[in-house]
Order: structure tokens, then C-alpha cells, then sequence
């Protein structure tokens, strides 16, 4: 799951922009506009078949808690946020969009011909302003019917753009099960030809939780050995053949296959001096299929310029000192600590991920670069994030033969409301501009 959300993060940039922005407006003129009747959701119905990925927004559910949290916390710094983007894309009335901001939104990545395309289906409140508006903006296709209006973004310009918006507008669509999806986001990922998993993801005042189901096309690895958790933790017993395939490109035979990782992460050091270098600070202990030895591994990174020096169970990258451990044939472990047997244990989830998250986005330097990062949005806006949150954890663990259940929780600071916490990521990295 890890690996695939971090893949799929741009997939879903787009869309999840314009869904917070559409949001973003809908807040700004909630007190000075007449909300829309709610409509009947028959956008649902209109979902492109063969789509890979699904994504179901109750926008209305999503801003009301954050109305409520505006109104519970008096945030104005968030407040403040909104009020910087009403020169802009703000200025634009709802009306002129022809979409009912209350409704169901619906994101889809879908595969055609050798492209990805990326896409929404909204509720419309009027058709002509729909297609007015959105017929102007470049590489973008569109196709709607009288209530239900459709989107999709082109990898590059094409003048029969509309064309394949239509053939997927009419064409056949998806068949999800849409029982019980009342939690403000639910996502689907294609698992066979004709069936999805699903994930349902619930906002409260101060936390996210979510749960899902998933064929279980993944096999685990056999006693597979973690660190205790401390720092950001992950324990991944099952590594994406994307990865290994990346490996195996990189160093050939000499680095077998993985099958199992676990690590503790604290932080990232940049060192400027004397020369450009990227320090993970982290423990890692790496599980093989196949039997290693670590002397020949530190000497193919050395081969490869990964390390400087080694000095007994150290190396050294630039002037950063790692540990390392031949734990047994098939089990080697790299770390800013030294080794510590008694911090092993066993795992039997498929997933296991825990700890400070605030460790992600914390940068350990001292130097101009620092500087530069403090003042870039995405970085600030990722930090405060990350810095709202109290707790994070998620698992996945094997039901039974044929079926994952997945499971997380993430918990903020009191006074900080997952959904304002979200929005103002998103509005502070200047994903809309």
C-alpha cells in the first residue's frame, strides 16, 4: 500500500486540486450564496468502465466539518489562507461552473491504448454552463448529458479531445459496490477484470480512520524479522516486483531479491560540505529470498559510489557513519545505530506502518540549502501537516486465504480537525496555482 500510494500521488494531483478547490469556493460563498438543492448522485452511474481507480468525494460531507471546525477553533490563520486565493480562482462564481458543488464527485484513472488518462464525473446544475466553462481550458475533453457533465485530462493536445470524453460518457461503465458509502471519501482499485477493492476513509473532529478489503494476490514472506518501532516506522513483508526489478537493473545478481524490509526513519541530514550529499538517518533491516553476504554487498556500493570508506562494521558516506550487521545468510542490517539483537522481533503483518510522521519532512542541516527549503510551499505546507498529526498507523494483515484487511488511524493534535488540517495543505502548497 505504501508503494502504491507514493506511484500514484501525481496520478490523482489534478483531480484532488480540483475537488479542493471546488471546495475552497463553496466555503467562500456559503454565507453569501444560496446553496444548491441537494441533487440524486447520477454521476455514479456514469463511472467509465475498465477504470484502475476509483475515488468517491462527498464534497458537502467534507466542508461541513470543516465549517464546524472554523466555527469550534476561530482558525484564522486558515481563514486567512481563503482569503489570499479570492483574487484568483475564487472570483469565479459557482454558477458560471455549472457543477452542484453538494453532490458526489467522482475521480477515475482508466488505460487506453497505451495512455493513462485521468478524469471527474460531476452533478450538473446547468449543462451549457458546464460545457461553456470547461470547453475553454486546454487539453481537457468533456461530454455531459442534461444533470451529469464528465471530464477528462489529456496527456497531450489533441483536436478529437471530445471524442473519446463521449466514448466513455456513453460507452459502458463500472460496476462498484456502492452499498453503504457514506464515509466522505471511498476509493476503489481494480483488482480482476470485473472486481474492485475498496476502502472506506471516515473524517472526525481530530482523526482519520480507514478500513478496506483486498483480494489478497500477495504472498507473504516466511518469518519475516522487524525492528521495534521507534522513529516513523514501516515493516513491509511482501516488496513490490517494481522494486526489486529496480534493484536487480541497478546491481544484477550480485544483490538478490528482497522479501522482506523494516526501518525506522528519523530524519533526513543535508550535508553541503565538501560536497553535495543526501544522509538518510534510519536503521534498516533488509530480508533476502536468497542467501547474501554483506562484505560482497558494501563492496558493490562501494563499486557504485555509495560509500566512501569502511572501517570494520562501519562505512562511511561523506562524512555520515553507518553501522552494518550480517544478522544471518539472508538477513543484513545498515543503520545510524549500532546493531541491537534484542530490538529484533517477529511480524506477521503484510504492512505495518507507525511512529512520528512529523520524521518525513524533518531535514537536518545547517547550511543555505535548509534556507531554500524553509521558504518553498510544498515543504512548508508538507512540514505543518505533518506536524499536526499526534499518531499514524496503518496495517495490513491476511484474513484468510483469498482476502487483506486493511486498517489505520491517524490522529491530530487537539484542536486541529482533519479536514481544515487537509484544505490547508493543499491551499498553503499552492496546488491550485
Amino acid at each position: 500500500m505504501y508503494f502504491w500510494a507514493m506511484r500514484n500521488f501525481n496520478i490523482f494531483k489534478t483531480g484532488i486540486q480540483t475537488v479542493f478547490v471546488l471546495g475552497v469556493i463553496w466555503i467562500i460563498f456559503f454565507f453569501t450564496t444560496n446553496a444548491y438543492n441537494n441533487l440524486y448522485n447520477n454521476n455514479l452511474n456514469y463511472i467509465p468502465f475498465n477504470s484502475d481507480i476509483i475515488i468517491q468525494v462527498d464534497v458537502n460531507q467534507l466542508l461541513k466539518g470543516s465549517i464546524e471546525g472554523l466555527l469550534d477553533t476561530e482558525d484564522n490563520e486558515f481563514i486567512q489562507l481563503i482569503k489570499n486565493i479570492r483574487g484568483g480562482i475564487a472570483e469565479e462564481k459557482i454558477g458560471e461552473l455549472g457543477i452542484a458543488i453538494n453532490t458526489k464527485t467522482i475521480l477515475f484513472s482508466i488505460s487506453d491504448e497505451g495512455n493513462r488518462f485521468y478524469g471527474a464525473v460531476f452533478n450538473l446544475t446547468n449543462q451549457k454552463s458546464f460545457q461553456d466553462y470547461f470547453s475553454t481550458i486546454e487539453n481537457t475533453g468533456i461530454a455531459s448529458s442534461n444533470d451529469v457533465g464528465l471530464i477528462v485530462l489529456m496527456p497531450r493536445t489533441q483536436s478529437n479531445k471530445n471524442t473519446f470524453a463521449e466514448s466513455l460518457f456513453i460507452g459502458n461503465h463500472a460496476s462498484i459496490d456502492l452499498k453503504n458509502t457514506i464515509d466522505p471519501i471511498v476509493v476503489w482499485t481494480k483488482s480482476t477484470t470485473m472486481e474492485y477493492n475498496r476502502l472506506d476513509i471516515q473524517l472526525e473532529k481530530e482523526s482519520i480512520h480507514f478500513s478496506g478489503k483486498l483480494s489478497k494476490t500477495l504472498h507473504t514472506a516466511n518469518n519475516i524479522k522487524s525492528l521495534s518501532p521507534d522513529g516513523f516506522h514501516t515493516t513491509i513483508s511482501n516488496v513490490p516486483d517494481c522494486i526489486n526489478d529496480s534493484i536487480q537493473g541497478r546491481f544484477g545478481d550480485a544483490i538478490p531479491n528482497i522479501s522482506g524490509i523494516s526501518f525506522n526513519y528519523f530524519g533526513t541530514e543535508l550535508i553541503e560540505d565538501p560536497e553535495f550529499l543526501v544522509a538518510p538517518e534510519g536503521d534498516f533491516l533488509v530480508q533476502f529470498e536468497k542467501p547474501i553476504h554483506l562484505d560482497s554487498c558494501i563492496k558493490q556500493f562501494q563499486k557504485e559510489m555509495f560509500i566512501d570508506s569502511v572501517k570494520g562494521n562501519k562505512y562511511y558516506y561523506g562524512p555520515k557513519t553507518y553501522y552494518s550487521k550480517q544478522v544471518s545468510e539472508r538477513l543484513i542490517y545498515i543503520g545510524v545505530h549500532d546493531y541491537d539483537s534484542t530490538h529484533l522481533k517477529s511480524q506477521r503483518s503484510l504492512l505495518f506502518i507507525s511512529g512520528d510522521i512529523n520524521n518525513l519532512t524533518h531535514i537536518n542541516s545547517r547550511g543555505f540549502l535548509k534556507y531554500l527549503l524553509e521558504i518553498i510551499p510544498i515543504y512548508k505546507a508538507a512540514k505543518q501537516l505533518t506536524g499536526s498529526i499526534k499518531s499514524f498507523e496503518v496495517k495490513l494483515t491476511a484474513e484468510d486465504e483469498k482476502t487483506i484487511h486493511v486498517k489505520g488511524d491517524i490522529v491530530f493534535n487537539k484542536v486541529r480537525y482533519a479536514s481544515i488540517e487537509f484544505i490547508r495543505f493543499f491551499l498553503a502548497s499552492e496546488f491550485f496555482k
